[in-house]
């Protein structure tokens, strides 16, 4: 619409669909991002826009990279209890929370996902 041609990019909301599912899908499309992968984040990131990696020079292999682990994590989190991740599964779980770290993801969400994993 002709109206929405004033705004901004500040004022556009981070975790707007569209944007988030165009940017994921320009990292599919360059086969920088597992497709499997993108309905997943589509909704994590609408839902968690403090996550979404926010620095435009990022180069895509970078951001692809990074939004792989995320999903890898995310799926992680889903497929195994709480008592897992603090036991059998510790070590592995430790790791991708490291390497997501190591992404420069929202380091208060991570955090957050730590003491929920960790400390129940």
């Amino acid at each position: 619409g002709i109206e929405n041609e004033g705004v901004s990019k500040t004022n556009i909301d981070q975790g707007d669909p569209f944007l988030v599912k165009r940017e994921l899908e320009q990292l599919v499309s360059k086969n920088h991002l597992d497709n499997e992968n993108l309905s997943l984040l589509t909704d994590f990131l609408v839902e968690n826009p403090s996550v979404r990696l926010k620095d435009t020079s990022l180069r895509y292999r970078y951001k692809g990279c990074a939004y792989n682990l995320l999903a890898e994590l995310l799926k992680f989190l889903e497929t195994h209890s709480l008592l897992e991740v603090s036991g059998s599964c510790h070590s592995e779980f430790v790791e991708l929370l490291q390497d997501a770290r190591n992404f420069a993801f929202d380091k208060e969400w991570l955090d957050g996902v730590e003491r929920r994993a960790l400390f129940p």
